[in-house]
């Protein structure tokens, strides 16, 4: 239905330019709908409807940062280019034999150039498996898309981990604490990190806390290791496949993904 919305629209939503929304944001904000706080996609989101019964909105996108981010969504839509060129990458994602629903293989299926008038379904969760490359600064898109399906929002891995963005506060806590030690005393914080990888029960957590220790303490191979193996006897082996699928690529690059989609951006979950 979104799709079909937008499409029946694309002529009447050509005049979503970006200078057109400059001019809204910066004189006529006050006679739209009301502005949703943190939850917008965009650089920023402007949101230009919202259902009464806060069933679904509407959002114009206006985006500047080139995100590299293969990512599902926690809600379903549809979206339009409405100014600029974007590269859009479809994958599939496939649980292996491993027993986790994080690890699995991560295919792509389609590539292409899109623009203005360029409408695509976004169904939530694993069903649609993508990354937009915004090629214009800046680019606009529009959205109609549901408040959220009930489940989280995964950030991918080209060697296929899945890993879900949004995380509970006393996780984040965890994660900032770590981060502030690291720039005291580095024992101290490769420490905590072991500690608090003894003491969580969620796989996704530890491996959180392995990448942020690899990315703030440079971790040596044998400290690294250690970390994997706490996480396997932490978790009674239920998370062994996960820490030692991850711990065979230690590019730098793949732990600044982590952090950045998976840490540093929960926000975006919903």
């Amino acid at each position: 239905m979104a799709a079909q919305l937008l499409a029946e629209r694309r002529h009447d939503l050509e005049a979503v330019q970006h200078d057109a929304l400059v001019q809204l944001v910066k004189c006529h904000l006050g006679e739209v709908a009301p502005q949703r706080d943190g939850g917008g996609l965009g650089d920023p989101a402007v949101t230009l409807y919202e259902d009464r019964q806060r069933k679904f909105y509407i959002e114009a996108l206006f985006h500047i940062d080139v995100s590299t981010a293969i990512h599902d969504h926690a809600f379903s839509g549809a979206f339009i280019v409405t100014d600029g060129t974007c590269a859009h990458q479809k994958f599939e994602f496939e649980v292996d034999g491993s027993g986790s629903h994080l690890l699995g293989e991560l295919s792509p299926t389609k590539a292409d150039r899109i623009g203005p008038g360029t409408v695509l379904q976004i169904e939530s969760g694993p069903r649609f498996v993508h990354r937009n490359l915004h090629l214009s600064k800046p680019t606009v898109t529009v959205v109609v898309r549901t408040e959220w399906d009930g489940i989280y929002q995964h950030t991918y891995t080209a060697d296929g981990i899945r890993l879900p963005i949004k995380t509970s506060a006393e996780n984040r806590v965890q994660l900032t604490m770590l981060r502030s030690l690291a720039q005291i005393d580095r024992g101290k914080a490769l420490q905590f990190a072991v500690d608090a990888i003894a003491h969580t029960r969620s796989s996704e957590q530890a491996i959180r806390l392995i990448y942020a220790a690899w990315h703030h303490l440079s971790l040596d191979e044998v400290e690294r290791m250690n970390l994997v193996m706490q996480s396997e006897s932490a978790l009674d082996g239920s998370v062994g496949a996960l820490v030692r699928s991850a711990a065979q690529f230690g590019a730098p690059a793949l732990a600044d993904d982590l952090l950045a989609h998976a840490f540093l951006d929960e926000e975006t979950a919903r």
